[in-house]
């Protein structure tokens, strides 16, 4: 019973912390590194459209490629049917 009643105060003090009226500036709008969370959001904001260019990039120089063999694989064939290999 006396573990119980510990719980029910812990919680009380918990809640009373947690839902205060005024807002804790210090963990409210920085994280513990003093970075703001929109400077946070905005890097993240960059890096996935940084990973999407370079994406985007890559797709081509593979579909360049990916091009480039089919027309090498398209004149093998025509020069072993003119061979007759």
């Amino acid at each position: 019973m006396c573990a119980v009643n510990g719980l029910r105060r812990v919680a009380k003090e918990v809640t009373k912390k947690g839902f205060r009226t005024g807002a804790n500036t210090k963990f409210a709008y920085f994280n513990p590194a003093s970075e703001s969370i929109l400077s946070n959001i905005q890097g993240m904001r960059r890096e996935l459209a940084d990973a999407k260019k370079e994406s985007a990039e890559a797709k081509k120089e593979f579909e360049k490629k990916f091009t480039d063999m089919e027309k090498t694989l398209k004149t093998l064939k025509f020069e072993f049917e003119l061979t007759g290999l």
